[in-house]
């Protein structure tokens, strides 16, 4: 059964996405309205990324483990997920190869289109290794497609990780990501302290995100586990161990912790993770709560919907928009140049909507059509 509030979780991260490139890096330096608190905001959008990988963790987590026991369980999964993830992926790729043609003299080639990273890594969602070598995330069209590369590696481990462990033993396979990947990021930092993007971008590191979202769907599925977790108590200390873990991520921020933060750093995705957890939990057992009746908004439902696009296209569509509205680079200066953002995203929202209407939805549709066999 779908769940609504999740297509607006879904929505909240991408509009955190968005706003993070479209308004927290442009405006860094040149943040001319006194807005402090959405400024913020904006400046923790690359949170919404984690966000993606816990509920595609929660979603994909709780798909395996529902069909691991049918006899056509990866021939399925691999090509449903073919469907949702690869054509839109190629079209962006067309497409920026077409401009490099078209609009690499506007853009004076510059980090719009010159790249560390070669083309050919993007089809096979190898870009990440690529990044993390490199400390280098790739030019402004396809810097983002890093997280898919990571989103496909977790698919094809994770599928045969829940298919080879017992169905009961999957709490435990979650709470080990939940461990090893901060313990891994301690190593890492410790030894290697100038290579920090591989921690941003490599599975192994990021695997906290994915068993966090598995975590709940491994709980949802566990009857006794559930209801012992399923009570007002427990819904009343998950908001309060939510609004706790943000206020301790804010403080860090802003360094209260001292010579102590390089010992927290390593758990700074974990504890983020944590959060969104508690926030999809929430969405799972609490059916008065005023969070899920803010994710469930038509708007916030909407957004989620066409996310993937948004994901893709909204740094593309923000590049050509600006540089042919103001002749500039990528730079929040005055309000003109907050026109010309917004026209960006209403344009992207636009071009979202009707790729999902006549591109994304037939394609998911096709998908769907492969269906899973009896249980063995």
């Amino acid at each position: 059964m779908r769940i609504k509030s999740l297509d607006g979780v879904r929505g909240i991260a991408i509009l955190w996405v968005v706003l993070y490139h479209y308004y927290g890096l442009p405006g860094k330096n040149n943040l001319f309205f006194n807005l402090t608190y959405i400024n913020e905001f904006a400046n923790f959008g690359w949170a919404g990324v984690t966000l993606f990988f816990v509920l595609s963790g929660y979603l994909i987590g709780g798909i395996l483990l529902d069909t691991k026991t049918c006899n056509n369980y990866f021939k399925v999964f691999y090509i449903r997920r073919i469907f949702r993830i690869v054509p839109l992926l190629i079209f962006l790729l067309i497409i920026y190869s077409v401009s490099k043609i078209l609009f690499f003299n506007l853009l004076q080639g510059s980090q719009k289109f010159n790249s560390l990273i070669p083309d050919w890594s993007h089809y096979l969602f190898l870009q990440n290794f690529f990044m993390a070598s490199k400390g280098y995330f790739g030019n402004d069209w396809l810097r983002v497609t890093w997280s898919l590369a990571v989103e496909e590696q977790f698919y094809i481990i994770f599928s045969i990780l829940i298919f080879f462990i017992p169905k009961n033993k999957a709490v435990l396979l979650a709470i080990s990501g939940v461990i090893i990947s901060p313990a891994l990021r301690f190593l890492w930092l410790y030894y290697f302290p100038e290579e920090k993007a591989s921690i941003v971008v490599l599975l192994p590191f990021r695997f906290d995100s994915f068993s966090v979202g598995f975590l709940i769907a491994a709980i949802e599925r566990n009857k006794k586990m559930f209801l012992q977790i399923d009570s007002k108590k427990s819904i009343a200390l998950i908001h309060v161990i939510f609004f706790a873990i943000w206020t301790g991520v804010y403080l860090f921020s802003k360094g209260a912790f001292g010579e102590y933060s390089r010992l927290i750093t390593p758990f700074y995705y974990t504890f983020i993770s944590i959060s969104f957890g508690l926030l999809i939990y929430l969405c799972v057992i609490d059916k008065m709560s005023i969070i899920k009746s803010i994710l469930e908004n038509k708007f916030l439902r909407g957004i989620g919907n066409i996310s993937y696009f948004m994901f893709l296209f909204h740094l593309p569509i923000l590049i050509l928009i600006f540089r042919l509205g103001t002749g500039k680079y990528l730079k929040i200066i005055d309000q003109n140049t907050i026109v010309v953002v917004i026209i960006a995203f209403v344009t992207t929202c636009a071009f979202a909507q009707l790729s999902f209407l006549y591109f994304e939805g037939p394609l998911l549709k096709i998908g769907k059509k492969w269906k899973y066999a009896k249980r063995l």
